[in-house]
Protein backbone atom coordinates (compact mmCIF):
# COMPACT_ATOMS: atom_id res chain seq x y z
CA UNK A 1 0.00 0.00 0.00
CA UNK A 2 1.28 3.27 -0.42
CA UNK A 3 1.06 6.12 1.21
CA UNK A 4 0.59 9.85 0.34
CA UNK A 5 3.75 10.94 0.69
CA UNK A 6 5.25 8.33 -1.36
CA UNK A 7 2.66 9.25 -4.46
CA UNK A 8 3.46 13.11 -3.86
CA UNK A 9 7.35 12.29 -4.28
CA UNK A 10 6.66 9.83 -7.12
CA UNK A 11 4.34 12.53 -8.66
CA UNK A 12 7.04 15.29 -8.11
CA UNK A 13 9.51 13.19 -10.40
CA UNK A 14 7.77 13.90 -13.31
CA UNK A 15 9.83 17.50 -13.01
CA UNK A 16 13.27 17.67 -14.42
CA UNK A 17 14.40 19.76 -11.38
CA UNK A 18 13.38 16.66 -9.00
CA UNK A 19 14.57 14.52 -10.76
CA UNK A 20 18.13 15.84 -10.78
CA UNK A 21 18.25 17.08 -7.19
CA UNK A 22 17.42 13.55 -6.36
CA UNK A 23 19.61 11.90 -8.82
CA UNK A 24 17.36 8.98 -9.68
CA UNK A 25 15.11 8.95 -12.86
CA UNK A 26 11.76 6.96 -12.98
CA UNK A 27 11.01 3.61 -15.61
CA UNK A 28 7.98 2.09 -16.18
CA UNK A 29 6.78 -0.73 -18.05
CA UNK A 30 7.87 -4.80 -17.22
CA UNK A 31 10.50 -4.88 -20.40
CA UNK A 32 12.36 -1.83 -19.56
CA UNK A 33 12.30 -2.28 -15.55
CA UNK A 34 13.49 -6.18 -15.62
CA UNK A 35 16.23 -5.06 -18.00
CA UNK A 36 17.55 -2.43 -15.71
CA UNK A 37 17.35 -4.94 -13.42
CA UNK A 38 19.45 -7.61 -15.16
CA UNK A 39 22.23 -5.44 -16.03
CA UNK A 40 22.93 -4.29 -12.55
CA UNK A 41 25.04 -1.14 -13.79
CA UNK A 42 21.76 0.89 -11.93
CA UNK A 43 21.04 0.77 -8.55
CA UNK A 44 16.75 0.58 -8.03
CA UNK A 45 16.01 2.63 -5.19
CA UNK A 46 12.24 1.90 -5.30
CA UNK A 47 9.95 -0.69 -7.43
CA UNK A 48 6.10 -0.41 -7.61
CA UNK A 49 4.70 -3.11 -9.22
CA UNK A 50 1.63 -5.66 -9.26
CA UNK A 51 1.47 -8.82 -7.36
CA UNK A 52 1.26 -10.96 -10.76
CA UNK A 53 4.62 -8.96 -11.93
CA UNK A 54 6.48 -10.08 -8.66
CA UNK A 55 5.50 -13.25 -9.00
CA UNK A 56 6.87 -13.61 -12.43
CA UNK A 57 9.97 -11.93 -11.90
CA UNK A 58 11.03 -13.53 -8.15
CA UNK A 59 13.95 -15.00 -9.56
CA UNK A 60 15.19 -11.67 -10.74
CA UNK A 61 14.48 -9.66 -7.63
CA UNK A 62 15.86 -12.60 -5.25
CA UNK A 63 18.93 -10.65 -5.78
CA UNK A 64 18.41 -7.32 -4.28
CA UNK A 65 17.30 -5.91 -0.27
CA UNK A 66 13.51 -7.13 -0.54
CA UNK A 67 12.48 -3.67 1.30
CA UNK A 68 12.83 -1.83 -2.06
CA UNK A 69 9.99 -3.27 -3.65
CA UNK A 70 6.00 -2.27 -2.97
CA UNK A 71 3.23 -4.71 -4.01
CA UNK A 72 0.46 -2.03 -5.12
CA UNK A 73 -3.03 -2.42 -6.35
CA UNK A 74 -3.93 -1.53 -10.28
CA UNK A 75 -5.31 2.00 -9.10
CA UNK A 76 -1.98 2.92 -7.61
CA UNK A 77 -0.37 2.10 -10.09
CA UNK A 78 -1.96 4.65 -11.84
CA UNK A 79 -2.27 6.80 -9.55
CA UNK A 80 1.68 7.18 -9.69
CA UNK A 81 2.33 6.34 -13.21
CA UNK A 82 3.18 9.11 -15.92
CA UNK A 83 1.85 6.73 -18.77
CA UNK A 84 -1.91 7.18 -19.91
CA UNK A 85 -2.25 3.11 -19.34
CA UNK A 86 -0.09 1.85 -16.47
CA UNK A 87 1.58 -1.34 -17.24
CA UNK A 88 2.72 -3.66 -14.16
CA UNK A 89 5.63 -1.56 -12.38
CA UNK A 90 7.52 1.68 -12.06
CA UNK A 91 10.89 1.94 -11.12
CA UNK A 92 12.78 4.33 -9.26
CA UNK A 93 16.38 4.22 -9.98
CA UNK A 94 19.34 5.92 -9.07
CA UNK A 95 20.85 7.96 -12.02
CA UNK A 96 24.38 6.17 -13.07
CA UNK A 97 27.31 8.30 -12.67
CA UNK A 98 29.48 9.47 -16.07
CA UNK A 99 33.25 8.62 -15.54
CA UNK A 100 35.29 11.17 -16.19
CA UNK A 101 37.77 9.72 -19.14
CA UNK A 102 41.46 11.25 -20.10
CA UNK A 103 41.59 14.47 -21.61
CA UNK A 104 42.64 14.32 -25.68
CA UNK A 105 41.65 16.23 -28.50
CA UNK A 106 39.09 14.37 -29.64
CA UNK A 107 36.47 11.53 -27.86
CA UNK A 108 33.46 10.10 -29.76
CA UNK A 109 31.36 7.88 -28.13
CA UNK A 110 28.98 6.31 -30.52
CA UNK A 111 26.30 3.46 -29.56
CA UNK A 112 23.58 1.40 -31.08
CA UNK A 113 24.78 1.98 -34.54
Amino acid sequence: MLVKSKVKYIQSLSQKKFRDEEGVFVAEGPKIVSELLSGREVEPVELYALESWFSDHSQLISAYDQSLFTVIRPSELERISFLSTPNEVLGVFRKPQVRDTKPGPLLLMLDNI
